[in-house]
Protein backbone atom coordinates (compact mmCIF):
# COMPACT_ATOMS: atom_id res chain seq x y z
CA UNK A 1 0.00 0.00 0.00
CA UNK A 2 1.76 3.42 -1.39
CA UNK A 3 2.16 5.98 1.59
CA UNK A 4 0.74 9.53 0.80
CA UNK A 5 -1.44 10.01 -2.44
CA UNK A 6 -2.47 7.34 -4.83
CA UNK A 7 -0.09 7.23 -8.01
CA UNK A 8 1.57 10.91 -7.07
CA UNK A 9 4.97 9.74 -7.17
CA UNK A 10 4.56 7.79 -10.11
CA UNK A 11 2.65 10.81 -12.18
CA UNK A 12 5.60 13.18 -11.77
CA UNK A 13 7.64 11.08 -13.77
CA UNK A 14 5.26 10.81 -16.85
CA UNK A 15 5.61 13.28 -19.99
CA UNK A 16 4.05 16.54 -19.31
CA UNK A 17 3.03 16.93 -22.31
CA UNK A 18 1.17 13.67 -22.18
CA UNK A 19 -0.05 14.11 -18.83
CA UNK A 20 -1.63 17.57 -20.29
CA UNK A 21 -3.42 15.81 -23.15
CA UNK A 22 -4.89 13.35 -20.73
CA UNK A 23 -5.84 16.27 -18.34
CA UNK A 24 -7.49 18.06 -21.02
CA UNK A 25 -9.38 15.04 -22.56
CA UNK A 26 -10.34 14.60 -19.03
CA UNK A 27 -12.07 18.25 -18.21
CA UNK A 28 -13.78 17.94 -21.76
CA UNK A 29 -15.49 14.68 -20.98
CA UNK A 30 -16.74 15.94 -17.92
CA UNK A 31 -18.24 18.87 -19.76
CA UNK A 32 -15.65 21.64 -19.14
CA UNK A 33 -16.89 25.14 -20.49
CA UNK A 34 -14.59 25.38 -23.96
CA UNK A 35 -13.89 28.97 -23.16
CA UNK A 36 -11.85 27.94 -19.71
CA UNK A 37 -10.56 25.03 -21.95
CA UNK A 38 -8.97 26.75 -24.41
CA UNK A 39 -7.27 28.92 -21.87
CA UNK A 40 -5.62 25.51 -20.72
CA UNK A 41 -4.95 24.34 -24.42
CA UNK A 42 -2.89 27.58 -25.21
CA UNK A 43 -0.30 27.35 -23.02
CA UNK A 44 2.63 25.06 -23.45
CA UNK A 45 2.97 22.32 -20.60
CA UNK A 46 5.64 23.17 -18.11
CA UNK A 47 8.92 21.27 -17.96
CA UNK A 48 9.25 19.46 -14.82
CA UNK A 49 12.84 20.32 -13.70
CA UNK A 50 14.47 16.88 -12.16
CA UNK A 51 18.27 17.43 -10.79
CA UNK A 52 20.80 15.50 -9.11
CA UNK A 53 20.60 17.21 -5.73
CA UNK A 54 23.85 17.60 -3.63
CA UNK A 55 22.61 18.32 0.07
CA UNK A 56 25.21 21.32 1.14
CA UNK A 57 24.69 24.09 2.84
CA UNK A 58 20.79 23.86 2.99
CA UNK A 59 17.98 23.42 5.19
CA UNK A 60 16.95 19.51 5.64
CA UNK A 61 13.97 18.19 6.94
CA UNK A 62 14.11 14.36 7.54
CA UNK A 63 11.19 11.98 8.53
CA UNK A 64 12.59 9.77 11.14
CA UNK A 65 10.18 6.33 10.36
CA UNK A 66 11.32 6.71 6.40
CA UNK A 67 15.03 7.03 7.08
CA UNK A 68 14.53 4.35 10.03
CA UNK A 69 12.95 1.50 7.74
CA UNK A 70 15.20 2.78 4.64
CA UNK A 71 18.60 1.59 6.62
CA UNK A 72 17.26 -1.10 8.30
CA UNK A 73 17.34 -3.59 6.11
CA UNK A 74 16.73 -7.25 6.64
CA UNK A 75 20.33 -7.90 6.05
CA UNK A 76 20.80 -6.31 9.74
CA UNK A 77 18.52 -8.50 11.48
CA UNK A 78 20.20 -10.71 14.16
CA UNK A 79 19.19 -12.07 17.15
CA UNK A 80 16.37 -8.86 17.63
CA UNK A 81 18.43 -6.42 15.48
CA UNK A 82 21.78 -5.36 14.71
CA UNK A 83 21.94 -2.02 16.25
CA UNK A 84 25.51 -1.81 15.74
CA UNK A 85 25.88 -1.92 11.75
CA UNK A 86 22.63 0.37 12.26
CA UNK A 87 24.33 2.53 13.93
CA UNK A 88 27.33 2.99 11.77
CA UNK A 89 25.04 3.76 8.85
CA UNK A 90 23.36 6.69 11.06
CA UNK A 91 26.70 7.70 11.88
CA UNK A 92 28.26 8.11 8.40
CA UNK A 93 24.54 9.37 7.13
CA UNK A 94 24.34 12.41 9.74
CA UNK A 95 28.35 13.19 9.61
CA UNK A 96 28.30 13.80 6.22
CA UNK A 97 25.33 15.94 6.44
CA UNK A 98 26.97 17.64 9.35
CA UNK A 99 30.50 18.06 7.10
CA UNK A 100 28.36 19.58 4.38
CA UNK A 101 27.32 22.09 6.73
CA UNK A 102 23.13 21.32 6.34
CA UNK A 103 20.90 22.59 9.08
CA UNK A 104 18.95 19.26 9.75
CA UNK A 105 15.39 19.00 11.45
CA UNK A 106 14.62 15.16 12.00
CA UNK A 107 10.83 14.78 12.87
CA UNK A 108 9.67 11.83 14.67
CA UNK A 109 5.92 10.38 14.95
CA UNK A 110 4.31 11.49 18.29
CA UNK A 111 0.78 9.52 17.42
CA UNK A 112 -1.78 8.36 14.85
CA UNK A 113 -4.82 9.15 13.96
CA UNK A 114 -7.62 6.85 13.97
CA UNK A 115 -8.86 7.81 10.54
CA UNK A 116 -5.86 6.13 9.32
CA UNK A 117 -6.48 2.49 10.68
CA UNK A 118 -7.51 1.09 7.67
CA UNK A 119 -4.35 2.29 5.77
CA UNK A 120 -2.61 0.60 8.56
CA UNK A 121 -4.45 -2.41 8.43
CA UNK A 122 -3.45 -2.92 5.10
CA UNK A 123 -0.10 -2.45 4.87
CA UNK A 124 0.29 -4.75 7.83
CA UNK A 125 -1.36 -7.49 6.03
CA UNK A 126 0.53 -6.23 2.81
CA UNK A 127 3.66 -6.97 4.35
CA UNK A 128 2.75 -9.63 6.24
CA UNK A 129 1.34 -11.55 3.03
CA UNK A 130 5.03 -11.04 1.51
CA UNK A 131 6.96 -11.91 4.76
CA UNK A 132 9.30 -14.97 3.84
CA UNK A 133 8.81 -17.73 6.12
CA UNK A 134 12.83 -17.88 5.89
CA UNK A 135 12.99 -14.64 7.39
CA UNK A 136 14.12 -14.92 10.16
CA UNK A 137 16.54 -17.95 9.72
CA UNK A 138 18.26 -16.84 6.24
CA UNK A 139 18.12 -13.30 6.83
CA UNK A 140 17.46 -12.36 3.39
CA UNK A 141 14.03 -11.19 2.74
CA UNK A 142 13.48 -8.14 0.49
CA UNK A 143 10.02 -8.36 0.87
CA UNK A 144 9.57 -6.75 4.44
CA UNK A 145 11.91 -4.67 6.94
CA UNK A 146 11.56 -5.82 10.59
CA UNK A 147 13.71 -3.36 13.15
CA UNK A 148 14.32 -3.95 16.53
CA UNK A 149 13.11 -2.08 19.77
CA UNK A 150 15.00 1.01 20.67
CA UNK A 151 15.86 1.55 16.94
CA UNK A 152 14.19 5.10 16.99
CA UNK A 153 15.69 5.72 20.38
CA UNK A 154 19.36 5.00 18.94
CA UNK A 155 18.53 7.34 15.98
CA UNK A 156 17.20 10.31 17.92
CA UNK A 157 20.62 9.87 20.15
CA UNK A 158 22.67 9.72 16.75
CA UNK A 159 21.03 12.42 15.26
CA UNK A 160 21.54 14.81 18.14
CA UNK A 161 25.22 13.88 18.38
CA UNK A 162 25.62 15.21 14.88
CA UNK A 163 23.85 18.49 15.92
CA UNK A 164 20.70 17.76 14.25
CA UNK A 165 17.47 19.06 15.74
CA UNK A 166 15.05 16.50 16.56
CA UNK A 167 11.39 17.22 16.52
CA UNK A 168 8.87 15.30 17.87
CA UNK A 169 5.54 16.22 16.23
CA UNK A 170 1.76 16.06 18.33
CA UNK A 171 0.73 13.98 16.36
CA UNK A 172 1.99 12.03 13.12
CA UNK A 173 5.65 13.14 11.41
CA UNK A 174 4.08 15.16 8.34
CA UNK A 175 2.16 17.67 10.65
CA UNK A 176 5.41 18.06 12.62
CA UNK A 177 7.39 18.70 8.97
CA UNK A 178 5.00 21.37 7.76
CA UNK A 179 5.19 22.96 11.12
CA UNK A 180 8.86 23.72 10.32
CA UNK A 181 8.68 23.85 6.50
CA UNK A 182 6.35 27.04 7.47
CA UNK A 183 8.80 28.60 10.03
CA UNK A 184 11.81 28.00 7.05
CA UNK A 185 9.07 29.11 4.58
CA UNK A 186 9.58 26.49 2.18
CA UNK A 187 13.39 26.68 2.04
CA UNK A 188 14.14 23.42 3.14
CA UNK A 189 14.72 20.10 1.33
CA UNK A 190 12.14 17.11 2.44
CA UNK A 191 13.51 13.76 2.69
CA UNK A 192 10.86 11.49 3.25
CA UNK A 193 9.18 8.39 1.57
CA UNK A 194 5.37 9.81 1.86
CA UNK A 195 4.32 11.18 -1.56
CA UNK A 196 2.32 13.97 0.64
CA UNK A 197 5.15 16.38 0.44
CA UNK A 198 5.00 16.88 -2.96
CA UNK A 199 2.26 18.91 -2.55
CA UNK A 200 3.96 21.48 -0.12
CA UNK A 201 6.05 24.45 -0.80
CA UNK A 202 9.40 23.12 -0.38
CA UNK A 203 12.59 23.19 -2.68
CA UNK A 204 12.33 19.77 -3.57
CA UNK A 205 11.54 15.81 -1.68
CA UNK A 206 14.10 13.42 -1.81
CA UNK A 207 13.00 9.24 -1.30
CA UNK A 208 15.76 7.86 1.67
CA UNK A 209 15.82 4.55 -0.51
CA UNK A 210 17.79 6.55 -3.38
CA UNK A 211 19.51 8.82 -1.47
CA UNK A 212 23.22 7.93 -2.32
CA UNK A 213 26.23 8.83 0.21
CA UNK A 214 29.43 9.99 -2.08
CA UNK A 215 32.63 11.80 -1.85
CA UNK A 216 31.06 15.11 -2.08
CA UNK A 217 28.45 14.32 0.65
CA UNK A 218 24.50 12.81 0.31
CA UNK A 219 22.99 13.25 -3.36
CA UNK A 220 19.73 12.37 -4.47
CA UNK A 221 17.64 12.92 -7.77
CA UNK A 222 15.00 14.78 -7.11
CA UNK A 223 11.83 17.39 -9.09
CA UNK A 224 12.73 21.24 -7.85
CA UNK A 225 9.90 22.75 -6.85
CA UNK A 226 7.02 19.67 -6.96
CA UNK A 227 4.12 22.41 -6.33
CA UNK A 228 4.87 25.07 -8.64
CA UNK A 229 5.08 22.00 -11.14
CA UNK A 230 2.05 20.84 -10.43
CA UNK A 231 0.37 23.92 -10.10
CA UNK A 232 1.21 25.21 -13.62
CA UNK A 233 0.68 22.05 -15.05
CA UNK A 234 -3.37 21.64 -14.11
CA UNK A 235 -3.74 25.04 -14.02
CA UNK A 236 -4.77 24.85 -10.51
CA UNK A 237 -4.68 26.12 -6.85
CA UNK A 238 -2.31 24.33 -4.17
CA UNK A 239 -6.54 24.02 -2.27
CA UNK A 240 -7.65 22.40 -5.50
CA UNK A 241 -4.08 19.93 -5.84
CA UNK A 242 -4.76 19.14 -2.22
CA UNK A 243 -8.73 18.53 -2.05
CA UNK A 244 -7.99 16.52 -5.99
CA UNK A 245 -5.66 14.06 -3.83
CA UNK A 246 -8.23 13.14 -1.37
CA UNK A 247 -10.70 12.12 -3.77
CA UNK A 248 -8.20 10.03 -5.41
CA UNK A 249 -7.17 7.98 -2.35
CA UNK A 250 -4.45 9.61 0.58
CA UNK A 251 -3.75 7.74 3.60
CA UNK A 252 -6.64 8.88 5.08
CA UNK A 253 -9.50 8.42 2.67
CA UNK A 254 -8.16 5.72 0.30
CA UNK A 255 -9.65 2.68 2.51
CA UNK A 256 -12.79 4.28 2.77
CA UNK A 257 -15.83 2.60 1.48
CA UNK A 258 -17.56 6.23 0.73
CA UNK A 259 -14.68 6.87 -1.59
CA UNK A 260 -14.94 3.61 -3.28
CA UNK A 261 -18.39 4.10 -4.33
CA UNK A 262 -17.49 7.48 -5.50
CA UNK A 263 -15.49 6.19 -8.08
CA UNK A 264 -17.15 3.48 -9.15
CA UNK A 265 -20.92 4.88 -9.21
CA UNK A 266 -20.34 8.74 -9.97
CA UNK A 267 -19.63 10.75 -13.82
CA UNK A 268 -15.68 9.37 -12.94
CA UNK A 269 -16.64 6.47 -14.36
CA UNK A 270 -14.03 4.31 -12.77
CA UNK A 271 -11.17 6.70 -13.32
CA UNK A 272 -10.12 7.74 -9.90
CA UNK A 273 -6.38 9.01 -10.85
CA UNK A 274 -5.35 12.12 -9.85
CA UNK A 275 -5.36 13.97 -13.47
CA UNK A 276 -9.11 12.43 -13.32
CA UNK A 277 -10.02 14.12 -9.73
CA UNK A 278 -8.05 18.15 -10.90
CA UNK A 279 -9.91 18.08 -14.28
CA UNK A 280 -13.31 16.81 -12.31
CA UNK A 281 -12.87 19.75 -9.84
CA UNK A 282 -12.05 22.33 -12.56
CA UNK A 283 -15.22 21.17 -14.31
CA UNK A 284 -17.36 21.34 -11.79
CA UNK A 285 -16.21 25.12 -11.16
CA UNK A 286 -15.02 23.76 -7.55
CA UNK A 287 -12.44 26.85 -6.74
CA UNK A 288 -11.42 29.16 -4.18
CA UNK A 289 -11.95 32.37 -4.29
CA UNK A 290 -9.82 34.84 -6.40
CA UNK A 291 -8.81 37.02 -3.11
CA UNK A 292 -5.99 36.25 -0.68
CA UNK A 293 -7.44 33.00 1.18
CA UNK A 294 -5.50 30.25 4.05
CA UNK A 295 -4.88 26.99 2.69
CA UNK A 296 -7.51 25.56 4.93
CA UNK A 297 -10.93 27.73 4.23
CA UNK A 298 -9.79 27.46 0.36
CA UNK A 299 -10.05 23.64 0.72
CA UNK A 300 -13.44 24.06 2.56
CA UNK A 301 -14.86 26.21 0.28
CA UNK A 302 -13.67 23.76 -2.68
CA UNK A 303 -15.56 20.84 -0.97
CA UNK A 304 -18.78 23.02 -0.52
CA UNK A 305 -18.77 23.70 -4.10
CA UNK A 306 -18.86 19.68 -4.93
CA UNK A 307 -21.88 17.99 -6.83
CA UNK A 308 -24.41 16.68 -4.82
CA UNK A 309 -23.06 12.91 -6.41
CA UNK A 310 -20.00 13.19 -3.43
CA UNK A 311 -21.84 12.02 -0.77
CA UNK A 312 -22.36 14.49 2.78
CA UNK A 313 -20.66 11.15 4.39
CA UNK A 314 -17.15 11.29 2.17
CA UNK A 315 -17.46 15.54 2.40
CA UNK A 316 -16.80 14.85 5.85
CA UNK A 317 -14.42 13.22 5.81
CA UNK A 318 -12.31 15.24 3.08
CA UNK A 319 -12.86 18.22 5.46
CA UNK A 320 -12.74 17.08 8.80
CA UNK A 321 -10.08 14.58 8.44
CA UNK A 322 -8.38 14.19 5.46
CA UNK A 323 -7.51 17.88 4.56
CA UNK A 324 -5.79 18.08 7.98
CA UNK A 325 -3.65 15.68 7.35
CA UNK A 326 -2.48 16.95 4.23
CA UNK A 327 -2.39 20.46 5.10
CA UNK A 328 -2.14 21.17 9.16
CA UNK A 329 1.00 22.03 10.62
CA UNK A 330 1.33 19.88 14.42
CA UNK A 331 2.95 21.36 17.40
CA UNK A 332 6.32 19.66 18.34
CA UNK A 333 8.35 19.35 20.74
CA UNK A 334 12.39 20.20 20.49
CA UNK A 335 14.89 17.92 21.78
CA UNK A 336 17.28 21.31 22.73
CA UNK A 337 13.95 22.48 24.86
CA UNK A 338 12.38 21.36 27.83
CA UNK A 339 9.01 20.64 27.33
CA UNK A 340 6.38 18.49 28.77
CA UNK A 341 4.27 15.81 27.68
CA UNK A 342 4.57 13.21 24.54
CA UNK A 343 7.88 11.75 24.52
CA UNK A 344 9.93 14.61 25.89
CA UNK A 345 11.44 12.26 28.68
CA UNK A 346 12.71 10.65 25.70
CA UNK A 347 14.91 13.55 24.76
CA UNK A 348 16.25 13.18 28.69
CA UNK A 349 16.99 9.49 28.91
CA UNK A 350 14.39 7.37 28.46
CA UNK A 351 13.54 3.91 27.85
CA UNK A 352 10.51 3.55 26.45
CA UNK A 353 10.45 2.61 22.74
CA UNK A 354 8.32 4.29 20.78
CA UNK A 355 6.96 0.87 18.76
CA UNK A 356 4.79 0.16 15.77
CA UNK A 357 1.31 1.53 15.54
CA UNK A 358 -1.32 -0.56 17.38
CA UNK A 359 -4.10 -1.49 14.81
CA UNK A 360 -6.11 -2.33 17.80
CA UNK A 361 -6.53 0.86 19.55
CA UNK A 362 -5.46 3.27 16.95
CA UNK A 363 -3.22 4.69 19.12
CA UNK A 364 0.94 4.62 19.43
CA UNK A 365 2.21 1.58 21.26
CA UNK A 366 5.24 1.94 22.94
CA UNK A 367 7.28 -0.80 24.79
CA UNK A 368 9.54 -0.49 27.48
CA UNK A 369 12.95 -2.22 27.92
CA UNK A 370 12.81 -2.58 31.73
CA UNK A 371 16.57 -4.42 31.38
CA UNK A 372 18.14 -0.95 30.55
CA UNK A 373 16.01 1.17 33.10
CA UNK A 374 19.67 1.18 35.19
CA UNK A 375 21.51 2.73 32.37
CA UNK A 376 19.02 5.53 32.05
CA UNK A 377 17.45 7.84 33.98
CA UNK A 378 14.43 5.60 35.94
CA UNK A 379 12.37 8.76 36.68
CA UNK A 380 12.25 9.90 33.49
CA UNK A 381 10.98 6.52 32.21
CA UNK A 382 8.43 6.51 35.07
CA UNK A 383 7.32 9.98 34.19
CA UNK A 384 6.92 9.18 30.48
CA UNK A 385 4.89 6.18 31.46
CA UNK A 386 2.39 8.04 33.67
CA UNK A 387 1.83 11.01 30.79
CA UNK A 388 0.64 8.20 28.25
CA UNK A 389 -1.33 6.69 30.23
CA UNK A 390 -2.86 10.05 31.85
CA UNK A 391 -3.38 11.52 28.29
CA UNK A 392 -4.46 8.26 26.99
CA UNK A 393 -2.36 8.80 23.80
CA UNK A 394 -0.29 6.14 24.26
CA UNK A 395 -0.58 2.35 25.01
CA UNK A 396 2.64 1.05 27.64
CA UNK A 397 3.12 -2.55 27.75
Amino acid sequence: VSSGVCGLTSLISVNSGDISKDFVSCCRKFGMDENELQQITSTTPPMPQWRMVYLRTTNVILDASSLLYSQFPNTFISGGGELKTFAEKLHAFFSHLKESRCTTYVVVDGGVDKSKLATLKARLKSKLKKLDPQALVSLSSKHTRLRPALAINLLIFIAQQHGCTVALANGEADGGIIEILNKLKGDAFVVSSDSDFLLTDCKGVLTCEKLQICANGIKGRTLLKPLKYLKDLYHATQAQLVVAATMTGCDTTKKSQSLKNFHTNSSCGGNNSFTNMVAYLHAHNCKPTTQPEELLPACQRIVSQLPKEVSTGLRSLIIEKAVPALISPELVVYSNKRGKGLLSYMFQGCCCDQATSSIQFGIQAMSIRMEMASEVNEYNTIQCMKHCITYKRYSCA
